[in-house]
């Protein structure tokens, strides 16, 4: 990710699932510790 936030359109379904394919908005936003270098992704 190099510590920027990124955005994508998706389904409930695209990753294998059984569910319905209901169209969603995926946010991955970088996680840092007292300013530091990125260490992990929060998805929302």
């Amino acid at each position: 990710m190099a510590g920027s936030p990124k955005s994508d359109v998706s389904t409930l379904d695209g990753e294998g699932g059984a569910g319905p394919s209901t169209t969603v908005l995926e946010n991955y936003v970088p996680v840092a510790v007292k300013g530091g270098p990125p260490v992990g992704v929060f998805e929302i």
